[in-house]
């Protein structure tokens, strides 16, 4: 069989393949280079089962198996955001598998209202940036948020940025939870300082209505018997005095636990009560300021707005060495606003805006976590040596709870002035 010659291909079509070799030639040495280099952390070959990642090793491993096990995200980054190279960790943060990750734009996985704030941590660079807290957006679409760390990587052989990204998830699963259980334990104390102060009038209702009243029948009887018999008028004479004392001490006792003046006319002439009884009994000379404003409370705002009060003057007497103090009340907007201020002589107060370390500390946080409860809010200024300031700020009901206001705002018949519960 004689063979058949086959046509030469075309001078111009050899020309052609040579250059695609030269090509592929040229890339596989600038791969290799930049492989000797350290520019390329991870290959991604393409086969039948799809792409796969292969991490490069060389007398980096130990290094590599350190961030590849880290349990935080570790990302290589260019300055414009590409992903050059991410470890597992970060790739299970954000529900995809690290072929999609690498070669991507970082901001391909932020959600849209944070891409500012990356590429302000970019374009800032890591030494002005520090940690930022921001959320990415997982495959299925919950987010994930993550404390970033930048630094900046200037070798010879790599350059970009290096970002460690901490999943912030459990920590604000657990800050949601701790505000749950605090809105709790406030919804608590408010609940449990409603049943006292209803115990407190309960006591006081029986006090004025069943022991004061004994008391004083008990009295008009003696009179009864004394008039009768002569011999009997010295010894039930002394009696008397004895029942009389006990009723002054029932009053004053009623007026302590839950005072008449604080139900029937309102907080303010409460208040202003309140302020002469401390004079009275304690010697500080309290003065009392009313802008006379219409203040509609809920029952439970106005109680606690009384015992917020009472709890401060009595802090003043016990802690402040002062000699005078004052209460204003007015109207702001669609909130009251109460000031308590001394002349004493000063409390340190911690960031936290309460004393440290001072036996009124834990009356004042109570105040403050009842009035947060009810929308309100506790402020102290203060200084040593320079007196305390309170400020009470506390939401008004759209409805009066109390009755209206009287214009005169003396004080009601108290006990006596001599008398102390």
């Amino acid at each position: 069989m004689i063979p058949v010659a086959t046509k030469a291909p075309p001078r111009k079509a050899l020309l052609v393949e040579m250059d695609r070799l030269r090509t592929r030639m040229r890339e596989a040495e600038e791969t290799l280079e930049a492989i000797r280099n350290g520019g390329v952390d991870a290959l991604v070959v393409s086969g039948v089962d799809g792409d796969q990642v292969f991490t490069l090793q060389g007398a980096e491993q130990v290094y590599r198996i350190f961030v590849e096990e880290m349990n935080e995200g570790a990302v290589r980054l260019t300055a414009d955001g590409a992903i050059l190279y991410c470890n597992r960790c970060f790739a299970g943060m954000l529900k995809h598998p690290l072929e999609r990750l690498i070669g991507a734009s970082i901001y391909d996985f932020v959600r849209l209202e944070d891409r500012p704030t990356l590429e302000w941590l970019l374009e800032q660079g890591p030494s002005e940036s520090g940690r930022q807290e921001i959320n990415f957006c997982a495959q299925d679409g919950s987010p994930t948020p993550v404390s970033l760390s930048l630094n900046s990587l200037q070798e010879a052989s790599a350059s970009g940025i290096c970002m460690v990204a901490t999943d912030l998830t459990e920590r604000r699963q657990a800050e949601e939870r701790l505000l749950l259980y605090q809105a709790r334990l406030r919804s608590l104390a408010s609940d449990l300082a409603s049943v006292q102060e209803e115990e407190r009038r309960r006591i006081a209702l029986g006090l004025h209505d069943r022991i004061a009243q004994v008391l004083s029948a008990s009295k008009m009887m003696m009179g009864t018997v004394s008039a009768s018999d002569a011999g009997l008028a010295e010894p039930l004479e002394a009696v008397r005095r004895m029942i009389d004392q006990a009723i002054q001490e029932i009053r004053a006792l009623t007026f302590e636990l839950s005072p008449p003046i604080l139900h029937e006319l309102g907080l303010e002439p409460a208040l202003d009560w309140l302020a002469e009884q401390f004079q009275q009994r304690h010697g500080l000379r309290v003065t009392f300021e009313d802008d006379r404003e219409k203040k509609p409370l809920e029952t439970s705002v106005r109680d606690l707005l009384f015992r917020a009060v009472q709890e401060l003057l009595a802090n003043v007497v016990k802690h402040a060495h002062a000699y005078s103090a004052r209460v204003s009340v007015r109207r702001e907007g669609e909130e009251i606003r109460i000031e308590v201020a001394d002349d004493g002589a000063g409390i340190d107060v911690s960031q936290d805006d309460l004393p440290a370390g001072r036996d009124e500390g834990f009356g004042l946080f109570n105040i403050r976590e009842r009035l947060t409860h009810v929308g309100g809010r506790l402020q102290i200024h203060s200084e040593l040596g320079q007196g305390t300031r309170v400020v009470l700020t506390a939401p008004l009901g759209k409805t009066a709870d109390n009755r209206p206001q009287t214009t005169d705002h003396s004080p009601l018949p108290s006990p006596s002035p001599g008398k102390k519960p």
